[in-house]
Formats: C-alpha cells, structure tokens, sequence
C-alpha cells in the first residue's frame, strides 16, 4: 500500500509509510500549562496547573532513525521586581513510567535549560525559549534507554536577587524521528 500527500499528490514509499505508521503509534506529544503567577521561584519539580503526559515507546522510535526531542517554553513576564537580574526556565519532567530505566522512575529529571535572560535580554513581555529539536541522548537528561514512557511536564524556574512576575507559563514537548 503507498498512500500519497494531499499538497503534491507524490507517492510515500513503504519506508516512510512504516516511521509514519510507528510514530503514530510510538508516541504522544504534550504540554505543560499555568495561566496564573504565583509561581516559587529557584525550586525544583514544580507542576503546572494543567499538563498532558508525553507518552512514547522510545524503543520503537528507535528503530526507525534517531528520535528527537524539541521543547518549547514561552512565558510572560510582566515585571522584572527591583533588583532582579537573572531568569532561567528549566523543562522537566516527572517519570511516571521507564520501562528500561526502572530507576528512574518517581525522579524528576531537567531535559532543557532555557538561555538565561540577563542584562539586555532581560525586559518585560512574552519570551521563547526554543530547544530545537535534540536527540534523545543530548537533552539535559538522556531519556534514551527508557523503553515505553510516560512523562509528565514539571518546571522550574530560577532568578537572581529578586523575583519577576510571569503569567502564561506553558512548556510544549514535541517528539519526532529524524
């Protein structure tokens, strides 16, 4: 079977209908959310209000090239606080299951540090904060040898000498073979 794509009615060949079928299959995207800002800042494992598990068998993705990951955090800081010089979102996650990694199971682990805003950078309004898309091995934590998976977004959010206010905090996973 050859299924063609709907933009150049060109023909996806039985190799590419595989990664299509096994991604679909291998893996579920998701995103951490918290509309409001009472946020603690320079803590560890904190859980967004709303957040959709990112669920995938890494093995499975694995046999189809190198499996990626890109993270995405953006935020709105709508007041610095006197004083405040530095901030730094970290994506994380809570490993609620790792089938080949059992040890890491119950363990928050960061898979990526945002570039620190300082100086300059360092202003009011909505910000990105943009991975692109890293291996699995290369994330602040290797997620590589989990097996089947289930990751459920935390973050963390550090500062200098004093606290901004952020609204808005949301940190999206995204997973792909490359």
């Amino acid at each position: 079977m050859a299924w063609t794509t709907p933009a150049s009615g060109g023909v996806i060949f039985a190799a590419n209908e595989k990664i299509l079928y096994d991604l679909n299959s291998a893996v579920a995207a998701g995103v951490g959310r918290s509309a409001g800002s009472g946020f603690t800042y320079n803590t560890t494992a904190q859980d967004f209000d709303a957040a959709d598990r990112v669920a995938m068998d890494v093995s499975q993705l694995d046999d189809n090239g190198t499996p990626q990951m890109r993270i995405v955090i953006t935020c709105q800081i709508s007041s610095l606080g006197v004083g405040c010089t530095s901030f730094t979102p970290k994506a994380q996650v809570y490993v609620e299951a790792a089938t080949l990694s059992t040890g890491s199971v119950n363990t928050t682990v960061t898979l990526f540090t945002g570039t620190a805003l300082t100086g300059g950078s360092l202003t009011t309004g909505f910000k990105s904060f943009d991975s692109g898309w890293v291996s699995f091995a290369s994330l602040g934590t290797n997620i590589s040898g989990y097996g089947v998976a289930v990751l459920r977004p935390r973050f963390q959010l550090d500062r200098l000498t004093a606290d901004p206010t952020v609204f808005h905090l949301t940190a999206s996973y995204f997973v792909r073979v490359a």
